[in-house]
């Protein structure tokens, strides 16, 4: 079942990702559309953009980004651009974060209460907006983080609109590469954090929020509280 709703695909249809690699840079389109839902609270928003002489029945190819990014970086802009050259529409999603209506990286100076797969609502939520449009079938590209996420989305969720899984230099985890890296960005072993924050989840505290710490690459700073919820999933 997994198999083929995941294929990496490393040739012709996906040729483009060779083009971006090699570092092609291209403006970026006039043409493309702002969309916005609303899904759990929050006001989602993406970039939509089709090609020349297609419709939304044609399909599309859903981009997710990486970790903490948006739908400008260049990645994300390079991409866009050339699958629309190659005849392919495109929706460039903003993971929301937790943040309304988001839109740029993402601000180290909010509390972060956001969990690594709140992403798979949010992709099923734009499946459906497309499905709403009348759109055909789908390809779920994301890169680094956002290729982690994809892949998660694909072996844990059903829809039959999607015919192919695209992962760019997907994020992939270990517990003792995960521990190393934190201590080294933060200065104080991940063991310690989560010992905390497991211990107000046991107290029925989970909403409250651990100060003085740092979250992926947000750095706590003196002077910027930069907390996250007891409850956040690494």
């Amino acid at each position: 079942m997994f198999e083929w709703r995941l294929r990496l695909a490393i040739s012709g249809f996906f040729a483009f990702v060779g083009f971006v690699l090699a570092g092609w840079i291209v403006a970026p389109s006039s043409e493309a559309e702002e969309v916005k839902i609303k899904h759990a609270g929050l006001v989602l928003n993406a970039e939509f953009q089709l090609s020349e002489d297609k419709t939304l029945e044609d399909g599309a190819v859903v981009l997710v980004h990486g970790t903490l990014a948006h739908n400008g970086m260049d990645t994300i802009r390079n991409l866009t651009e050339v699958l629309k050259e190659r005849g392919f529409n495109t929706l460039a999603i903003n993971l929301s974060l937790g943040i309304d209506d988001r839109h740029g990286m993402y601000d180290c100076k909010m509390p972060s209460r956001h969990k690594h797969l709140d992403a798979l609502d949010e992709i099923a939520a734009w499946l459906g907006w497309l499905k709403s449009k009348g759109g055909g079938e789908v390809v779920l590209f994301g890169h680094s983080r956002g290729g982690n996420q994809v892949a998660r989305f694909l072996s844990e969720k059903v829809d039959n609109k999607i015919t192919r899984g695209v992962l760019l230099a997907p994020a992939t985890w270990n517990a003792e590469r995960a521990a190393n890296g934190f201590k080294r960005s933060h200065g104080k072993p991940m063991a310690d954090v989560l010992a905390k924050a497991e211990g107000l989840l046991s107290a029925g505290k989970g909403g409250e929020m651990l100060t003085k710490t740092g979250i992926l690459f947000c750095k706590y700073m003196p002077g910027n509280k930069n907390p996250f919820a007891a409850g956040y999933d690494p």
